[in-house]
């Protein structure tokens, strides 16, 4: 599935990252993760609102992660058609599942929107695991709502990004 993109943003993340952050000895599970999110290719799929992205944990506690529409780089993200990739962590390496929603108030106004989602993919080379989200779906900015995949997998590195056996 589109191992191409992935292994540039493996790629990108490792000569944007020479060196992998040290382990938290406080805290030895925490795992570090590249996260792709994959636009629809379709007329009205782009949203130019934040957004908000959240794992659960094997006791089904949420963990959310703000990202912005707006790149480092000043250009907008979740545009039609687009892969936007993203850099977090969490205390865990058991994700049982996903949510995806829309600020509803991002530059400080409510705005009715609705994005489109083809899938979400979670990565971690390092831990040799990813998780994928297959979404499919318009995802509206209900405050109420969290957008949940339709089919949400999880499985190692290589198998995520395609490369084969040897």
């Amino acid at each position: 599935m589109h191992a191409s993109i992935f292994l540039l943003s493996v790629i990108f993340f490792q000569s944007a990252q020479p060196q992998v952050p040290p382990k938290d000895p406080y805290n030895p599970r925490r795992t570090e993760w590249i996260l792709t999110i994959k636009t629809c290719d379709f007329n009205g799929a782009d949203i130019d609102q934040n957004i908000h992205f959240t794992t659960y944990d094997f006791q089904n506690l949420p963990n959310t992660y703000n990202f912005s529409q707006i790149s480092p780089w000043n250009t907008p993200r979740f545009q039609r058609d687009s892969y936007d990739t993203f850099m977090f962590h969490t205390n865990t390496q058991d994700i049982r599942g996903m949510t995806l929603r829309i600020d509803d108030e991002t530059f400080g106004r409510w705005r009715d929107c609705a994005w489109c989602v083809e899938w979400v993919m979670m990565f971690s080379p390092i831990e040799n695991l990813c998780y994928t989200g297959e979404f499919q779906s318009w995802i509206t900015n209900n405050k109420q709502t969290f957008t949940k995949p339709q089919r949400f997998v999880r499985s190692e590195f290589a198998d995520c990004i395609g490369v084969p056996n040897e």
